[in-house]
């Protein structure tokens, strides 16, 4: 990873910390990112603060898109199965900002990021 990746991911994991799930302010998306969550189990920036584990969640015919921090844009089926760590929201959006493993960051819808369920310590 180039330098300028670095300070960019740099730079977005310190906007994302301001951005945390611990605002009290009401963001535009929030009515319908709570709706979606409801009905499909998927985050909202409440429900997947920055830290948490995520995958995408979407059938053949949604018509979500990822998009990069260099505004690459990527079909959401193509992102299937890629662990995500949640960085932060992106803005005020009901859209948010995740890490990939290598060091990619995407900007996904809430409506399909569901968390990773934590793996079991044997023992």
């Amino acid at each position: 990873m180039n330098s300028l990746s670095v300070l960019s991911l740099l730079a977005l994991t310190m906007v994302g910390a301001g951005m945390d799930a611990n605002d009290s302010e009401t963001y535009y998306g929030d009515s319908w990112d709570n709706t979606m969550a409801k009905i499909h189990g998927t985050c909202t920036r409440v429900t997947c603060p920055p830290g948490t584990r995520v995958e995408v969640d979407v059938v053949p015919g949604d018509t979500g898109i990822a998009e990069t921090w260099d505004r690459k844009v990527v079909e959401l089926l193509n992102l299937v199965g890629v662990t995500f760590v949640v960085m932060g929201t992106d803005g005020h959006s009901s859209s948010s900002w995740v890490l990939a493993p290598g060091g990619v960051a995407y900007s996904i819808q809430w409506m399909f990021l569901k968390k990773v369920a934590d793996k079991k310590t044997q023992g």
